[in-house]
């Protein structure tokens, strides 16, 4: 039986980073703590690792080009405040 695939939100994106990294649980541990599945959080923190970027990247809409950066612009201030805390 093949699981169904579950979107992961941002927030838990980050929680899994934040008990990886700054908690020093395995990624099994975290994994289950985030509630997310194992293989998952495997490519969560690759991508962490690689580009150093825990949210899921945005889609290009129609919307045009000033819409999509000042959408990214607030998702990095709401990153920069989830870390501090």
């Amino acid at each position: 039986m093949v699981k169904k695939y579950e979107r992961v939100p941002n927030f838990k994106r980050r929680q899994l980073i934040k008990y990886i990294y700054e908690q020093n649980m395995t990624i099994v541990r975290a994994a289950q703590l985030a509630e997310v599945y194992y293989p998952t959080a495997k490519a969560i923190n690759k991508v962490y690792i690689a580009e150093q970027r825990t949210d899921k990247k945005i889609q290009r809409a129609s919307r045009g080009a000033k819409a999509l950066y000042r959408r990214h612009a607030e998702l990095e201030l709401e990153k920069q405040a989830f870390f501090q805390e």
